[in-house]
C-alpha cells in the first residue's frame, strides 16, 4: 500500500513523505533481488480507495493506492526481471484486433486531451464521468487478452484463476479511467478512480517503449493522431469552422497528457538499454543532457499553451525522477548535492518566465522537486557504485573471502593475486570518520542535559529549590523532564543504530534512511528558497532581470559544480571562481551593512555564527546521506566496521563512545586511563560553552580536554608485556617492526589539519594505535620496546628485553601468537625475524605491511621477495597500474598482494581486518 505523511510546522515550511514516488524504486529493487514473483500479491491494491486524514497542527496522513503508480511499478518490475518474458503484442491481442487497439489508444489520447466539455459531474461534485473515455475503455478491455499478460507474470498458477483475476483487475482499473469520485467525512476523505488521464497515457507510453512492445516513432505518431482527432471532433460539432487550435481554445486542452507522453517516450528510450533483460549500460552524459533539455523545453512550452505556471506535478515529476536517476548513475555522490538545487533553480526560471508567474507560490513545487529528485539520484548513485565495486572474491576490485577449498600444494601454487582495495578503503575511511563524529555526539547528549539545567536555573537556584520541602514549586516542567530523558537516552539510540548498521540483513534500512533524510533536508531547503524568493521579488519586483540574473548565476554555478568531477579544466575552474565571487560578495555585503551602521557588531557576529552553524549542519547531513549510500552496498560489515568479539550492550556503548578495544571490558572501569579518555570530550564541550563569554578561558579548557585525552593514552601505555607471566586464554597478537619507525606512522599532508585531528581521536595516527583499537579485544597486542625509550608510547604492550635474550623472547611469542603483523624493513633485527618466520613455517599467520614512503621502496621489495619470490614482479605490475602496495599475506596457501591508489590509513586498517578475519576463520 502506498500513502503519504506531511507536517507543516509553519506556513512556509512543509515536510512530506510521498511513498507513491518511491514505489517504483521499491518494485525495481525487490524484483532485482527476488524476481517479479514478490509483486504478484499487489494486485488487490486496485480494490482499495484512497483515505486521507488531516489533523490539527498541520499533520496529515493519506493511505490508499494510486493505480497509475502501480502500473508504473509493474512495468519497471517486468523490465528489470530478465526471467519475465512477456508475449509479443500479437499474442496478447484477441484475434485480428490490432487496428481496434490502435483506435482505442487514440481515443484514450483524445479523452486525456479534452478536459472540460465531455465530463458529467454530479450535483454535489462527488462523481465525475468522462464520456470520451468510455469507448476507449471498452475497446481496450475487449480487444486485449489480459489473461495472457497475467500468465507471463503469475507463472505456475492455474490459468483459469489467473485469467479471472486479470480480467477483474483490468475491469476495475479501466473503470477508474472513465469515472472517479470522492466522499468527504469531515476531517477525513475517501477518493477512488483517476481524476485525470494525463498521468495514465504517459505511463502507458513509457511501458510500451521500455518493454519493447512498440517503437517510439509509432507512439509519437499515435499521439499526434489523437491530437488531430480531438481538434477535428471539436470542429465537427462546432458552429463554425475554426482553426485546429486557436488561442482561446488551447488552454482548454490538457497538454500535460501530450507533452508528458512525449517526455515518457524519451525516458523509456533512454532507460530501455538499462532496464531491458540483458541490459546494463548506464546512462551517459549525452543521455542526461537529452532528458534535461526535453524537461526544460516542456517547462517553457507548457505554460505558453495552458496560460498557467510551469508544471510541477504528474509527468513533470516523473521526468525529474528520470533525470535525477540518470545523473546519479553518472556523477555518483556529487549528484546528491548539486542535482536537487539545480532542478529547483531551473524550475524557478521557467516559472518566472511563465505567463502566470509563480502561480500559487514556489515553496510547494520546490519541495516536491526536492522530495523526488534526491531519492532517485540516491538510488542511481547506489546502482553505479554497486557495479563499480567488483565482487569480493575478484582479484581486482575487492578483497578475497576465505573459502573451504583445500590449499594448493607448493608445486602447484597459484600465482600471486593483486587485490585493489581502493573503493572499499574509501568506504572504511568514511565510516571511521563518521564513527569519530558520532563519539562526540554520544558524549554531547548527556552533557547537553547538564548544561541546560545550569543555563536555565543556575547552580544557586538549583540548590535552593532542590532543598525545599516536598510539594513546593516544581523545579522543572513536565516537558523538561521528557526532553531530558530523551537526551539522556540518546547514547542508547546510538548503540542501537550501531547494531543496525552492523547487520548485513538490514542493508535496505541504510538505503531507506538515506533517502528519507536527504528528501526531508532538501524539502526544508526548498521551503526556505521559496520564502527567500518572495522577499527577493518584493525587493526587486520591478526589476525581473535582476532576479533572473541571480538564478542564472546559481544555475551556472551548480552545473559547473556537478561537472567539476569530470571536467577539471573548465568546469572546476568556473565553479571555484563563481563560488569565490559569491562568497566574497556575501562578505562584502555583510561588511557594508556593518559600515553603514544597520547592524551592530554583536548582531553581525551572531549572523556569521548562524551561517557557520548552518554550513556545519549541511555538511553533517551530506556526510550522513553519503554514508548511508555507501552502507547500502553488499559488503560484509566486519570489513567496514571491524569485528566485535563480544556483542553485548556495554561493548557497543564503549565502541560508540570512541574508546579503543582495549577498554571494551568492565574491568577497564578500574583504570584511570579509561576515565581520562571518556571524560576528555566532556571537557572539550565545557570549553566550548565557556568560550561564548570568555574566549581565552574556553580555549584553554578545550586544550585541557585534548591534553586529558593524551594523558589517557599515556596512562594506557603503562601496561607492560611480561613474557614470564602466563598468557590468559587469549593468544597474543605480535607486532614486529624496525625501530627506525617504531609505530609505523601513517603519513598525512601537513595542511590536512581536520584529518589529523580526526586521527587523534580515532586512534589512526599510526599502525601501532590501530592494532590496539582493532584487535586488543581478541587478545593482548605485544611488541618489543625500542631500546633507549624514555617513555612508552601508546600502542602495543612493550617488553624492554636485554640484548642477550630478545631473540628467544621473540621466538616464543611468535610461536604462541594467533597472528603476526610485520612491517617491512631492512634492519638487521627484522631480517632475523624474516628467517625465523620462514624457517618455522609461520607465514600463514603473518601480515606483511609495506611502508607508504617511496624512500622505503627497496625495503618493501626485499621483504616481499622474502615472503614470496614472485612478489617483486607483482609489485612492479601494481605500480605500473597506478597502485601502491599496502600489504601481503597468504590465504589458503595463495599469496595475496593488497594495493590501493593511495596507501592511506584506511587501506592498512582494511588489510588488517581482512587478515585477521581470515585467520579467525581458519
Amino acid at each position: 500500500m502506498t500513502g503519504s505523511f506531511w507536517v507543516r510546522p509553519t506556513e512556509v515550511l512543509q515536510v512530506s513523505l510521498e511513498l507513491t514516488w518511491f514505489l517504483p524504486l521499491l518494485a525495481g529493487w525487490l524484483t532485482f533481488r527476488h524476481g517479479i514473483g514478490v509483486l504478484c500479491a499487489w494486485w488487490p491494491l486496485v480494490l482499495l480507495p484512497s483515505l486521507g486524514v488531516t489533523l490539527d497542527g498541520g499533520v496529515g496522513f493519506r493511505f490508499g493506492v494510486s493505480n497509475a503508480t502501480l502500473l508504473l511499478s509493474l512495468v519497471i518490475a517486468a523490465a528489470v526481471d530478465g526471467r519475465c518474458a512477456l508475449p509479443s503484442p500479437r499474442r496478447w491481442l484477441r484475434g485480428n484486433t490490432a487496428l481496434p487497439v490502435i483506435a482505442g489508444f487514440s481515443l484514450l489520447v483524445v479523452a486525456a486531451l479534452d478536459i472540460a466539455p465531455w465530463r458529467v459531474v454530479s450535483p454535489p461534485g462527488e462523481l465525475r464521468v468522462n464520456l470520451l473515455a468510455i469507448p476507449a475503455v471498452l475497446i481496450l478491455f475487449l480487444a486485449i487478452r489480459w489473461e495472457a499478460l497475467a500468465g507471463a507474470i503469475w507463472t505456475g498458477r492455474p490459468q483459469r484463476t489467473v485469467g479471472a483475476l486479470a480480467i477483474l483487475g483490468a475491469a476495475l482499473v479501466l473503470a477508474g479511467l472513465a469515472s472517479t469520485g470522492s466522499v468527504s467525512l469531515g476531517f477525513a476523505g475517501i477518493r477512488y478512480g483517476s481524476y485525470s488521464l494525463a498521468t495514465w497515457v504517459p505511463i502507458i507510453c513509457f511501458g510500451l517503449v521500455v518493454l519493447r512492445c512498440c517503437r517510439p516513432r509509432v507512439l509519437v505518431a499515435l499521439l499526434i493522431t489523437g491530437l488531430v482527432i480531438n481538434r477535428l471532433f471539436a470542429l465537427a460539432i462546432g458552429s463554425s469552422l475554426e482553426p485546429l487550435i486557436t488561442t482561446a481554445e488551447s488552454p482548454r486542452l490538457d497538454w500535460d497528457a501530450l507533452l508528458g507522453s512525449l517526455a515518457a517516450i524519451l525516458a523509456g528510450h533512454v532507460f530501455r538499454a538499462l532496464m531491458a533483460p540483458g541490459g546494463g549500460r548506464l546512462p551517459d552524459g549525452k543521455v542526461i543532457a537529452q532528458l534535461a533539455l526535453a524537461w526544460i523545453a516542456l517547462l517553457l512550452i507548457t505554460p505558453l499553451l495552458t496560460r498557467f505556471t510551469a508544471p510541477s506535478y504528474g509527468w513533470a515529476m516523473w521526468l525529474v525522477a528520470a533525470i535525477a536517476f540518470a545523473a546519479g548513475t553518472h556523477w555518483r555522490a556529487r549528484s546528491l548535492v548539486f542535482v536537487p538545487p539545480l532542478l529547483m533553480c531551473v524550475w524557478l526560471l521557467a516559472a518566472m518566465l511563465a505567463p502566470a508567474g509563480l502561480g500559487g507560490g514556489a515553496s510547494g513545487p520546490l519541495a516536491t522537486i526536492g522530495l523526488v529528485s534526491l531519492p532517485f539520484a540516491f538510488c542511481g548513485a547506489f546502482l553505479a557504485i554497486s557495479r563499480e565495486l567488483a565482487p569480493l572474491d575478484s582479484s581486482h576490485g575487492g578483497a578475497s573471502v576465505p573459502t573451504s577449498a583445500p590449499a594448493p600444494s607448493p608445486a602447484t601454487a597459484a600465482p600471486i593475486a593483486l587485490v585493489d582495495v581502493s573503493p572499499l578503503a574509501e568506504i572504511v575511511e568514511q565510516i571511521d570518520r563518521s564513527a569519530t563524529w558520532r563519539s562526540f555526539l554520544v558524549a554531547a547528549a548527556p552533557f547537553l542535559v547538564l548544561w541546560q539545567l545550569f543555563e536555565l536555573y543556575g547552580a544557586q537556584r538549583f540548590v535552593e529549590q532542590a532543598s525545599e520541602a516536598f510539594g513546593g514549586e516544581p523545579l522543572l516542567e513536565d516537558w523538561h523532564y521528557a526532553l531530558g530523558a530523551l537526551l539522556a537516552l540518546a547514547p542508547l539510540g546510538f548503540a542501537f543504530w550501531d547494531w543496525l548498521d552492523r547487520q548485513d540483513r538490514f542493508r535496505l534500512l541504510a538505503l531507506v534512511s538515506g533517502c528519507m533524510v536527504g528528501a526531508v533536508a532538501w524539502q526544508l531547503f526548498a521551503g526556505l528558497l521559496g520564502y527567500g524568493l518572495v522577499g527577493l521579488i518584493d525587493e526587486f519586483g520591478d526589476e525581473l532581470l535582476v532576479i533572473v540574473g541571480v538564478f542564472v548565476c546559481l544555475v551556472i554555478t551548480l552545473v559547473s559544480g556537478l561537472l567539476a568531477g569530470t571536467d577539471r579544466r573548465i568546469a572546476r575552474t568556473v565553479f571555484l571562481s563563481l563560488s569565490g565571487i559569491l562568497i566574497t560578495a556575501a562578505l562584502v555585503g555583510i561588511g557594508w551593512l556593518w559600515m553603514e551602521g544597520d547592524r551592530d557588531l554583536e548582531e553581525l557576529l551572531g549572523t556569521l555564527a548562524a551561517l557557520v552553524a548552518l554550513a556545519f549542519v549541511c555538511l553533517a547531513l551530506a556526510r550522513f546521506v553519503r554514508l548511508r549510500l555507501l552502507l547500502a552496498g553488499d559488503r560484509p560489515r566486519e570489513l567496514l566496521f571491524g569485528a566485535l568479539r563480544d556483542k553485548g550492550f556495554w561493548v557497543r556503548m564503549a565502541a560508540a563512545s570512541g574508546l579503543p578495544s582495549s577498554s571494551w571490558r568492565l574491568g577497564a572501569l578500574k583504570n584511570p586511563a579509561f576515565w581520562a579518555l571518556f571524560l576528555a570530550r566532556f571537557v572539550v564541550y565545557t570549553g566550548g560553552v565557556l568560550a561564548r563569554a570568555w574566549i581565552l578561558i574556553g580555549t584553554l579548557v578545550i586544550l585541557v580536554g585534548h591534553a586529558l585525552f593524551h594523558a589517557g593514552k599515556r596512562l594506557s601505555a603503562r601496561e607492560m608485556w611480561r613474557p614470564a607471566v602466563a598468557y590468559s586464554s587469549d593468544r597474543p597478537i605480535l607486532f614486529l617492526r624496525g625501530f627506525d619507525d617504531d609505530q609505523c606512522t601513517f603519513r598525512r599532508r601537513p595542511w590536512d589539519l581536520p584529518a589529523r585531528w580526526l586521527d587523534l581521536w580515532s586512534f589512526r595516527q599510526n599502525l601501532d594505535e590501530a592494532l590496539v583499537d582493532e584487535l586488543a579485544q581478541f587478545g593482548p597486542v605485544i611488541a618489543l620496546g625500542r631500546p633507549g625509550d624514555k617513555r612508552t608510547p601508546f600502542g602495543a604492550q612493550r617488553h624492554y628485553s636485554d640484548h642477550a635474550d630478545w631473540q628467544q623472547t621473540l621466538a616464543a611469542a611468535a610461536r604462541s601468537a594467533q597472528t603476526i603483523v610485520l612491517v617491512a624493513s631492512d634492519s638487521p633485527g627484522v631480517k632475523w625475524e624474516y628467517d625465523l618466520l620462514k624457517n618455522e613455517a609461520m607465514l600463514d599467520k603473518v601480515l606483511l605491511v609495506f611502508r607508504p614512503d617511496p624512500a622505503h621502496g627497496a625495503a618493501n621489495r626485499h621483504a616481499a621477495e622474502w615472503f614470496d619470490s614472485a612478489a617483486g614482479a607483482k609489485i612492479d605490475e601494481a605500480i605500473a597500474a597506478g597502485l601502491r602496495p599496502v600489504s601481503l599475506r597468504r590465504d589458503q596457501g595463495r599469496a595475496l598482494l593488497t594495493a590501493a591508489q593511495t596507501p592511506s590509513a584506511a587501506a592498512s586498517v582494511l588489510s588488517l581486518r581482512l587478515h585477521f578475519h581470515e585467520a579467525q576463520a581458519q
